[in-house]
């Protein structure tokens, strides 16, 4: 089982060890922004030299970034780095300690995927999802996004071992860090009854971290690149409209817009699971063999929360899909009880992870359209997890075995 749990995370490695040895990510379809390898990383530890030289220096001061781009993270990114002497000659060891996080937590997700049950199915799947494109975008990149995935899968385990107030920690952390991981807070939310207390220790500490930045969230927000094309998201089509036709309000009014029609598809998808025996049989089949099992419900929380929330939030470039990969691996998992969440879920989201910025722009737009439907049906099975009562013999027989490890 071990080795087969392995088998994902090494062939992360040997990939973008390949690609990183050989200059060799154009073979992925990914190509250096700006000519520079680990662009994203490079504004922050750019900026953190900066901090280091200039005592007055915020998030209002001239952009310190390489290649010209608006500083567009909290401030206390930079100042964290500058704090540990991580300048920009610094960027590339950061980067393969980044990445060194992002495997180990692909190898954590993939071993909770085949814990005590058949592993073909969760290997095959999380492996699918973890050499797809967004993985090595985000990688090339060094996005930031890599650290806040490892840290939201880290939060799950705690949370799997009991351990809920370290979760919570962790959670807001991260939440903090790049608001969108309060997706994975639904954890919380479902362990509610046995752990209550990490559920308020959550929103204390994300409100006592959004006091200390909410200033800055407005600039932030306005210097955040809102792209159309190799990117998702609930804003990507009223955002192509805001840009053709020059209307006002382009960083808000194509997100609330966006909001607002994913309500309205989720709410359609309530009806129909009311009326139709078919969609209520796929909605209750679904969430009955994710809730039966605790690994695959945390997972699939983990995984889904986050990636609901960044969809919510806007236009976000593919390699945001990473979070997907737990996930893909909990739907697999809950194959064990019910093959219905393998059968609709687990090939559509894999699909959409390949149908990326690599395809023709066409193939893209599809994509975005299986979004409409496919994120709101997501959210409304996350919510029913949530709210699903644990099945005591599952959990009991998944917990023992993690915790006698």
């Amino acid at each position: 089982m071990l080795a087969l749990a392995l088998v994902p995370a090494s062939l992360v490695v040997f990939i973008a060890t390949w690609a990183t040895i050989n200059d060799s990510w154009h073979w992925l379809r990914v190509y250096h922004a700006f000519g520079a390898i680990y662009a994203d990383l490079r504004q922050v530890t750019a900026t953190a030299d900066c901090v280091l030289s200039d005592a007055a220096w915020s998030v209002t001061s001239a952009t310190c970034d390489p290649f010209g781009r608006p500083y567009n993270y909290p401030s206390f990114w930079a100042r964290g780095f500058a704090v540990l002497g991580l300048g920009e000659d610094q960027t590339e060891q950061v980067a393969i300690l980044m990445i060194g996080a992002f495997i180990a937590a692909v190898f954590a997700v993939s071993l909770l995927g085949v814990w005590l049950v058949r592993p073909l199915v969760p290997i095959v799947c999380v492996t699918a999802a973890a050499v797809a494109p967004p993985t090595w975008l985000a990688l090339e990149r060094g996005n930031i996004d890599i650290v806040v995935f490892a840290a939201v899968v880290f939060g799950a385990l705690l949370s799997l071992l009991r351990r809920s107030w370290l979760s919570a920690i962790v959670f807001a952390i991260a939440s903090i860090a790049k608001i969108f991981p309060a997706g994975a807070a639904l954890i919380l939310l479902r362990d509610r009854r046995q752990h209550p207390r990490s559920v308020w220790l959550f929103l204390a500490l994300v409100t006592s971290g959004f006091a200390l930045i909410v200033s800055e969230l407005p600039l932030i927000s306005q210097r955040t690149p809102q792209p159309t094309g190799a990117a998702f998201g609930s804003s990507i089509f009223f955002l192509g409209v805001w840009n053709r036709l020059g209307f006002p309000f382009v960083s808000l009014a194509p997100r609330l817009l966006g909001v607002i029609l994913f309500a309205g598809v989720l709410l359609v998808l309530v009806l129909l699971a009311a009326r139709f025996s078919g969609v209520k049989f796929a909605v209750a089949e679904t969430v009955e063999g994710i809730s039966r099992d605790r690994i695959s419900a945390t997972l699939v929380l983990s995984g889904g929360g986050p990636l609901i929330c960044a969809y919510l939030l806007g236009a976000n470039f593919d390699y945001r899909l990473v979070f997907a990969i737990p996930l893909v691996a909990g739907l697999a998992r809950a194959a064990k009880h019910t093959r219905v969440p393998a059968s609709l879920l687990l090939p559509a989201l894999i699909a959409q992870l390949w149908l990326t910025y690599p395809t023709p722009i066409w193939i893209q737009r599809f994509s975005d359209l299986v979004w409409i439907v496919l994120a709101p049906f997501l959210a409304l099975v996350l919510l029913r997890v949530t709210r699903s009562p644990s099945h005591s013999g599952a959990n009991r027989e998944s917990s023992q075995g993690m915790t006698s490890t």
